[in-house]
């Protein structure tokens, strides 16, 4: 049977409060009003006090739904356990039936008996399978971090990764080398400006001696 547990009520409407607390101390530091310090202040002092009450209670909360969640879930195994023994007894009844060791009569009524047995062990089942969820899921909400508030990124300390240097040209495709290949100086030799020859001067008569005629 489903059981009724009042507390999950209280703990939504403290969940709504904490979150809603959370937020008023965001947006308090970055207000743009002209107040005084000693109003800011006040109205500070009262959000957090108002917010260490609303997570104390939740603390005591989260102890009971912990207790609440431990003992769901062993109800829930003791359940299965036994539903199988149910399903196993009931084929067992069959198969007597079946060789002719039990009548009809007596079939029926080992029949009827265990078809009520495992119809009450699977609602049973069922109410403890919607309450373990709602008690996972409220465990999770009294560790998670309240809805609303702004988390700053926290710094690793570690120096940003430098922008990758960009590749390096393509080498030429035909590699470079001090001494030509063969036949390099012939092709480069078309486009070298052509030596012009100097003409030799003609050859001079031999100057007459001194005092001759």
């Amino acid at each position: 049977m489903s059981e009724h547990h009042p507390e999950l009520p209280a703990i939504d409407t403290l969940l709504g409060e904490r979150d809603a607390l959370h937020a008023w101390l965001t947006k308090l530091e970055g207000a743009q009003v002209a107040v005084p310090d000693r109003v800011r202040d006040r109205v500070r002092a009262d959000y957090q006090g108002r917010l260490d009450a609303v997570t104390d209670a939740l603390r005591a909360h989260r102890s009971t739904i912990a207790e609440r969640l431990s003992a769901d879930r062993n109800e829930q195994q003791e359940l299965i356990a036994n539903a199988t023994a149910t399903r196993e007894a009931l084929a067992e009844a069959e198969l007597r039936h079946a060789v002719g060791e039990f009548a009809d009569d007596r079939f029926e009524e080992e029949r009827v008996r265990y078809a009520s047995n495992l119809e009450s062990y699977e609602i049973s089942l069922d109410a403890v399978v919607a309450r373990i969820a709602r008690h996972e899921e409220l465990e999770a909400q009294l560790t998670a971090a309240p809805s609303g508030v702004h988390q700053e990124p926290v710094s690793t300390g570690e120096p940003l990764t430098d922008a990758p240097e960009a590749p390096a040209p393509p080498r030429a495709m035909f590699p470079e080398d001090d001494h030509a290949v063969d036949g390099e100086d012939d092709l480069l030799s078309v486009f070298s400006t052509p030596e012009v020859e100097e003409p030799t001067p003609a050859p001079q008569p031999p100057l007459p001696p001194p005092g001759g005629e």
